[in-house]
């Protein structure tokens, strides 16, 4: 059911917020409209078609340049009432549509910010159980789709939506709100963002101030909460969130970090000192959701997702110590990562190179940045090989006689391979490890053919297969 109100405050609210830095109306104002526009799923989508400008102009909210002080200050003056209440009947409604249940409470700033981020959030990651996963980079069709049948198109229309402000800025202001405020929900976004974006993101985490200290102990602090609440308010979002970030950003387990060797090493020697800590939190948030009477969390965060990226942290940056130390549920995987790392059979690492070359989305030109999430749309790709994409027939042409990375060395390899085990496309198809090795033998290709290409896509890709 579509809750009426949202449409009859939506010009008031964006009018509101049309200059970021001097909104006209305090906290408890947004908060109220905030509370309306995600009270209902029905309602989130009937925005998502209607009213664009809502989206776009917390977006543009959230990442406008601000100086961390600027940040601090705007905060607190939000905090502060000075609305026409007595003399503008539409704002005395919308003061007095607040939480209830809280009614003597104050609104906070980091209300404010924890509504924006659940009704963006809400917005992209749709209900659609094919969909779970957000995958802005499909935005743009989704919204042609529509179009051609009638329909209005659902924000985000395309990923560039997302962060207007441009990429680094966006990561700098998004950083700016958790380290000022330690809003556990803003680092559901940035995840959307880093998941979606491929390379686009990840290099300007570095770039931030007290990171990592300052996120592991905003963590820390999150689930010691938790922990004290006696697991009855424990979310699969509340550790979700904080697992994501620290899987997308502090292991080389990321898709988006290991497209760029650079890029992942800096980011391997930025948390090595920090590996214990990362596993003792894992270790932490294991406890919480093995010990919580919610089925959802214990099952989602306990079996799929914590234990694999504790064995990961360990098999990074801990093997000389005994991971069962930290939690017992580490220590299979751990075991399984080690065995398949010393067992590899060079199929295998053909096999899963190119898995990651097909999710690549950079330009195939070894050191050129543009990503397809920059450029907001995919390269076409080389006519020999057909799987390896690029940013412009330059890039293409500086690719094939690359000094160092030459595509001509592979071309016809790689595409052998290819065609020999059914990848026709450009996307991976899900090929059982022994159907692989068999495929590849039965067709007389050779395993220093198939240890040629994995060097060349190692080098390509930034990355080694042994992190797979």
């Amino acid at each position: 059911m579509i809750d009426k109100r949202a449409i009859e405050f939506a010009d008031l609210f964006v009018t509101s917020l049309s200059n970021p830095y001097r909104p006209d109306h305090c906290a408890l104002f947004y908060l109220s409209c905030l509370k309306i526009f995600t009270s209902t799923p029905e309602t989130i989508i009937s925005l998502q078609r209607t009213r664009h400008d809502i989206f776009d102009t917390l977006i543009r909210f959230l990442t406008v340049p601000r100086s961390r002080s600027e940040a601090l200050s705007f905060g607190t003056s939000l905090e502060k009432c000075t609305c026409a209440v007595e003399t503008d009947s539409d704002i005395k409604l919308i003061h007095n549509l607040r939480d209830f249940r809280y009614p003597k409470s104050p609104c906070t700033f980091v209300d404010v910010l924890d509504s924006i981020m659940e009704l963006v959030v809400r917005a992209i990651v749709r209900p659609d159980p094919n969909n779970a996963i957000p995958q802005l980079r499909k935005a743009r069709k989704e919204a042609h789709k529509a179009e051609r049948s009638g329909l209005q198109p659902q924000w985000p229309t395309k990923a560039s939506d997302t962060f207007p402000q441009g990429g680094e800025t966006t990561i700098r202001m998004l950083w700016t709100w958790v380290d000022l405020y330690g809003i556990v929900h803003v680092v559901s976004y940035v995840n959307i963002l880093l998941r979606s974006s491929g390379s686009t993101f990840i290099s300007f985490f570095s770039k931030m101030p007290n990171y990592p200290s300052r996120i592991l102990a905003i963590f820390e602090s999150r689930l010691d909460k938790l922990n004290s609440s006696k697991y009855q308010e424990v979310h699969p979002f509340d550790l979700a969130s904080i697992h994501d970030f620290i899987r997308l950003t502090g292991t080389v387990g990321s898709d988006s970090m290991r497209k760029d060797l650079g890029i992942m090493m800096q980011m391997v020697m930025l948390w090595r000192p920090y590996g214990e800590a990362l596993l003792l939190l894992l270790a932490k948030a294991l406890r919480i959701a093995s010990s919580t009477s919610n089925t959802l969390v214990s099952r989602i965060i306990m079996k799929e997702r914590f234990q694999d990226t504790g064995a990961m942290i360990h098999h990074l940056y801990l093997q000389h110590k005994e991971v069962i130390q930290y939690h017992p549920l580490f220590l299979s995987e751990s075991r399984r990562i080690a065995a398949a790392v010393t067992n590899l059979d060079p199929y295998a690492s053909t096999a899963a190179i190119l898995k990651s070359l097909l999710e690549m989305d950079k330009c195939g030109l070894y050191g050129c940045s543009q990503t397809f999430t920059l450029q907001g749309r995919r390269f076409p790709y080389c006519a020999g090989c057909g799987k390896i994409p690029y940013c412009s027939q330059a890039c293409q042409r500086r690719a094939w006689k690359h000094p160092g990375v030459p595509h001509k060395a592979v071309c016809a390899t790689l595409k052998k391979i290819c065609d020999t085990v059914g990848i026709n496309g450009n996307s991976w198809v899900n090929v059982p490890q022994k159907e692989f090795s068999r495929k590849c033998k039965e067709a007389n290709i050779t395993v220093d053919e198939a240890r040629i290409l994995v060097r060349y896509l190692e080098d390509l890709l930034g990355h080694s297969v042994l992190y797979l």
